[in-house]
Parts: structure tokens; sequence; C-alpha cells
């Protein structure tokens, strides 16, 4: 009797497990493409939540001269050390297109250091994996990023 019930209980955590894959799958899959102005200055956080009121993206993704937020961002005025925000945007998929020429910069102790491609879209997914809080600025002109900075 006992083990009927632990192998009905074990089906019912079972089927329950796969219900909550489907539904994280498709949940994922409905995150729609963003359309954004195609000049300005965009800023979010690599967060789960929304804690610095400037947009957050959970999930960040490189590929060859495009890199892929989902998440939310804002819109702002300026580009440093308080952006003053224009107006918010709404969650999605929000993909930039790097410039042959985007300068690429990381926190330094005084003032941002300019870094390669290479090195910045590695720093960014080691963050974005993290979760730090950093934030991220991305500076389009002509629907091309010109300037993608993290900023702490």
């Amino acid at each position: 009797m006992i083990m009927k019930l632990w192998k009905t209980a074990l089906a019912a955590l079972v089927n329950l497990a796969v219900l909550l894959a489907f539904s994280a799958t498709s949940t994922q899959a409905a995150v729609k493409k963003v359309s954004y102005p195609k000049t300005g200055s965009y800023c979010t956080t690599l967060a789960t939540s929304d804690a610095f009121g400037m947009g957050y993206a959970p999930k960040v993704t490189a590929s060859g001269d495009k890199v892929t937020f989902i998440g939310k961002f804002t819109k702002v005025k300026n580009t440093g050390l308080f952006p003053e925000p224009e107006h918010k945007l709404k969650y999605g998929k929000y993909t930039f297109t790097l410039d042959s020429k985007c300068k690429f910069e990381v926190p330094g102790p005084l003032d941002a250091i300019h870094v390669s491609k290479k090195k910045f879209l590695s720093n960014l997914k080691t963050v974005s994996r993290h979760h730090d809080g950093l934030g991220v600025v991305v500076c389009v002109k002509k629907g091309k990023a010109k300037t993608v900075s993290l900023v702490s």
C-alpha cells in the first residue's frame, strides 16, 4: 500500500516537472523582438530584476557583429556616470549590430578603459552569467552601435 502511494506521488512529481519544463520553454520562445529608435543611447543592468530603475537584462548573447539582450532598456539623454533617463522601453529581445569601428569600454580605477571586442564580449558573457548588477550603455547612430560600455 505504501509503495503504491510512493509510486503515485513520484508519477505526479514527474508530470509536474514535465509541465513546468514545457511552460518555461514556451515563455522563453514568447520573447518578441523589440523595435527601438535607430539613434540614441540605451542603458540596462545585467541583473534579473529592475532594482536600479534603468532596465534589466537577465540574458545576453553575442555572435559575430551582433549583441542580443533579452530584457528591458531605458533610453537615456547622456551616457556619463549618472545617465539621465528619457523613457523606458518595453521588455523584449534587443539586438544591436556593432559598427566595424565600435569602441568597447570597461570600468577602470578612474575612467573607462578601452578594450578589444573579443575581450569585451568575453567580459560581458562572464558578467551576465554572474548577474552582479553592472550597467551596460549602448550608443547607437544610424542603426549601428558605436560604443558599448560596461559601467559600475
